[in-house]
């Protein structure tokens, strides 16, 4: 008996460190305008994933960054095309966060050949190490599945 619980709380153990990292965290990082950014730096990504092809645009000066992005649904499979970016932030006081912030900024599940777009985000702590990909989820945003590249 004192083997298999000894045996349980290892294979426990592992599995709570081998988890995937939260895909978001309490904290609003980001605030929404229509207003074009004035960044000095700026970059594409673009990336297909099962019928689901996201453009984001990102913008940046040292931390301060800004992103747009487009998803659009090609294929009527039942799943949303989800646009997602992930992010590091930087706490005040404290430094970089060591540790990956998720967004999906914009969900198109209309298969009409048109895309969805977000207005602008800007985010508001600092940023760095900014990336997206293409997902399926549904249509309040949930992710199912993404590509495993980071663009």
């Amino acid at each position: 008996m004192k083997r298999s619980l000894t045996l349980f709380a290892a294979l426990l153990g592992f599995l709570v460190m081998t988890q995937a990292p939260a895909q978001a965290h309490n904290t609003e990082d980001w605030y929404w305008s229509t207003t074009t950014p004035t960044h000095d730096n700026s970059r594409d990504s673009r990336s297909n994933y099962r019928g689901a092809t996201q453009k984001t645009k990102i913008y940046w000066e040292r931390n301060s960054v800004a992103v747009r992005s487009s998803v659009s649904d090609d294929k009527p499979d039942g799943y949303c095309a989800i646009a997602q970016i992930r992010y590091e932030i930087y706490d005040d006081g404290v430094g970089w966060s060591g540790h990956w912030h998720y967004r999906a900024p914009v969900v198109d599940c209309s298969t009409d050949g048109r895309s969805a777009v977000s207005k602008y985000a800007y985010g508001k702590p600092g940023m760095r190490h900014l990336s997206a990909r293409a997902c399926l989820g549904s249509a309040d945003g949930v992710i199912s599945t993404c590509e495993s590249t980071w663009h």
